[in-house]
């Protein structure tokens, strides 16, 4: 008999608004996590598949969504060797998807149960130090509006050289590349 572990962590569900005219999530919907392996956009995508009884009876699925890229490689590789993961939705609110080109995410818990307990402590170490749902979704308004307020008293909007250049060395990593003698 196999002993599985488990553990919880709290995941946007990306996607949602190419999926909302299909879905309409609710909390405590359960979702079905499985590999995308033909998705264009992420070798490694994993879907949220939400089940159902069509008209005719028959249980059909249907893309909801998907986990988000920053975890698609762990999670993609657990189900490929025999963890199951499961999504629940939290709250049927869409909150803004931190990616830069943007997008909706609908808050869910998922849960993770792998007999595996050396790739289980692998894939929750991960998630635990770099994937915090509530983190990235921290508004960032006082700060903006802060700054905002600085440069209207300031009554400038341009920076001097030398702050461009500190802004440059604080942001900016080049990585520095070994030379080849290739002669």
């Amino acid at each position: 008999m196999s002993v599985f572990v488990t553990f919880n962590f709290v995941m946007g569900i990306r996607g949602y608004h190419v999926y909302h005219k299909d879905w309409n999530p609710f909390p405590g919907e359960h979702l079905t996590l499985i590999q995308e392996k033909q998705n264009p956009h992420d070798r490694f995508a994993v879907a949220v598949i939400k089940k159902f009884q069509a008209a005719d009876g028959t249980e059909q699925s249907r893309v909801v969504g998907h986990v988000p890229i920053e975890l698609s490689r762990y999670v993609h590789f657990a189900i490929e060797h025999g963890c199951k993961v499961t999504a629940e939705v939290l709250e049927a609110k869409a909150y803004r998807s931190p990616l830069t080109q943007g997008g909706l995410e609908i808050k869910s818990n998922v849960a993770v149960s792998w007999s595996d307990v050396k790739k289980f402590l692998v894939l929750r170490n991960y998630v635990q130090s770099n994937y915090d749902f509530e983190k990235r979704c921290d508004d960032q308004s006082a700060e903006i509006l802060e700054g905002i307020k600085k440069i209207m008293v300031d009554g400038s909007t341009e920076k001097s050289d030398e702050d461009m250049e500190n802004d440059a060395d604080d942001d900016v990593t080049i990585p520095m590349q070994a030379e080849s003698d290739s002669d």
